[in-house]
């Protein structure tokens, strides 16, 4: 949840549309207010429920279950940003302030070049023999530094991604920081206000709560200054708090993350085992790290959004598409659980979930040129009309093209009506020559025909359906797809299985 209100109910201008004849026209509305979010009962006719109880007004945890109609929903923490809070000291034991521009002009002043990579022969001519040992260590270590930051700029460069972003630059500050424990990247959003979006332990241990100084934090972001914090029993922080207080010992470092001169937020690491384990060099590079980082965050955020925005423009338009004929409203809603279900009992992976669930959501987008006398047409097509509608996959995969976000999932739009003998179109491709997106799709978009009306068939139960497409499995579908669409149905739709055909007679062809 990243809007200030979400609306659910059955009117179109709601952000999640509930097909549900039990579910209000704007049934319940979920707001961020404080930092919390609220779910709000817009006097619907059946009530909204949490945990099993019917609310008016109720406040939203990790692990709240919220059942709208026949919907049930689960409140999922994406991360564990619910442990990190913030402590406001007045006096915090600040060890060393560093200004950002003094590291910055620090760097550049032992780069052996400006556009390239420094190397350890560089690093070597530069210990001089008439240095004592300890100046030389710490300019082999600046060197040294540098070359991280150089191979960062460049990999940064590459990574338009948000997530990935901040995968990667965890794992770079554990991997160049032997001592950090933990490491929250803070930032400040719409609303100007500072929030944590990132936080790791190194390892896989769980992680505990994180306790950001409030103190140290504000005066790096307004101060433009790096700040390394040794923290040891004396610290009046932790007084207050037994269970941080029985740690005895925390050293942090804050790098604030600046792009074109204003703050955008911190990268904030700490440990809390050993004493006084940072140095000066350390701080400096974990700001040579947050410079380069500001850049590429705010470029990867403006990306996503960018992307969001295209998408929802092509959602716009999957809806007007199906506006056309009312017999297919939420089709795409529905392929889209049907797909998304099938990825998730085949246990695919993240990358592969995340193509096949903007696949399904888009997969007919093609069909906006395909004549809506066409669509409504309740007889047979003739042979001029069916090439007419299988070029609609064509059609397609060029309108979704030029979105770069959406390049991924071309082959599964155009072959999502490929059959697994061959005998589909556009290019005749058979078996393992189909992404496995498209085969899943192709399933579950064949089995929301038969179970939906539409102006060429009525609709069948999902038993009959099921046992259609096991029929054609090995021909038009997957063998593999379709059992594994078995278990998902029985799964999560056991009542729907359960349910015996209309005794009404079929519309005419």
């Amino acid at each position: 949840m990243d809007e200030a209100e979400i609306s659910l109910g059955r009117d179109p201008l709601c952000t999640i549309i509930l097909d549900d004849p039990k579910v209000s026209r704007i049934h319940c509305e979920i707001r961020h207010a404080d930092g919390q979010y609220f779910l709000v009962d817009r006097n619907s006719t059946n009530g909204s429920y949490v945990n099993g109880v019917k609310v008016a007004r109720q406040m939203l945890k990790g692990g709240d279950v919220i059942l709208i109609g026949n919907t049930e929903f689960r409140v999922v923490p994406t991360s564990t940003l619910d442990e990190v809070r913030w402590e406001d000291e007045v006096n915090p034991s600040i060890t060393l302030t560093i200004p950002v521009e003094s590291i910055a002009r620090k760097l550049k002043e032992i780069e052996s070049a400006p556009s390239e990579k420094p190397t350890p022969q560089a690093a070597a001519a530069a210990a001089s023999p008439h240095r004592d040992a300890a100046s030389t260590t710490i300019r082999t270590k600046l060197l040294n530094h540098l070359n991280i930051v150089y191979e960062l700029s460049r990999t940064l460069s590459r990574i338009l991604a948000v997530e990935e972003l901040y995968n990667f630059l965890c794992e770079t500050v554990f991997r160049v920081f032997a001592d950090v424990e933990r490491i929250c990247i803070v930032l400040r959003g719409e609303d100007k206000a500072y929030s944590p979006q990132v936080l790791r332990s190194r390892g896989e241990g769980k992680t505990d709560v994180f306790t950001i100084s409030n103190a140290v934090f504000e005066h790096a972001a307004q101060n433009n200054v790096a700040i390394m914090a040794l923290d040891a029993l004396r610290d009046t922080r932790f007084r207050k708090h037994d269970s941080i207080a029985s740690l005895h010992i925390r050293s942090v470092m804050c790098a604030p993350l600046i792009t074109k001169s204003e703050v955008i937020g911190a990268i904030y690491v700490d440990n809390r085992t050993r004493e006084n384990c940072f140095a000066p060099e350390d701080l400096e590079l974990l700001t040579g790290i947050a410079g380069q980082a500001a850049t590429a965050i705010q470029n990867a955020r403006l990306f996503d959004n960018l992307q969001r925005a295209y998408h929802q423009i092509i959602l716009s338009l999957i809806n007007a598409i199906e506006a056309k004929d009312p017999y297919t409203y939420g089709h795409h809603k529905r392929v889209c659980e049907y797909a998304v279900g099938i990825g998730q009992e085949m246990n695919l992976p993240p990358d592969s979930m995340d193509r096949l669930n903007r696949a399904a959501e888009l997969h007919d987008i093609g069909k906006i040129g395909v004549h809506e006398q066409l669509i409504h047409k309740p007889g047979s097509l003739t042979e001029s009309e069916v090439i007419t509608f299988q070029a609609h996959v064509v059609t397609g995969e060029k309108i979704l093209a030029p979105v770069e976000y959406l390049h991924d999932i071309l082959p599964v739009v155009r072959q999502h009506h490929e059959h697994f003998d061959g005998q589909g179109y556009p290019d005749g491709l058979k078996g393992d020559q189909i992404v496995i997106e498209a085969r899943i799709l192709g399933v579950a978009d064949s089995f929301d025909a038969m179970t939906t009306q539409r102006t060429y068939n009525r609709p069948v139960t999902f038993a009959t359906a099921l046992g259609r497409c096991k029929e054609r499995a090995g021909a038009q579908f997957d063998p593999v797809v379709v059992e594994t669409f078995g278990r998902y149905l029985l799964k999560c739709h056991a009542d729907k299985m359960q349910e015996v055909e209309s005794e009404e007679p079929p519309c005419s062809p």
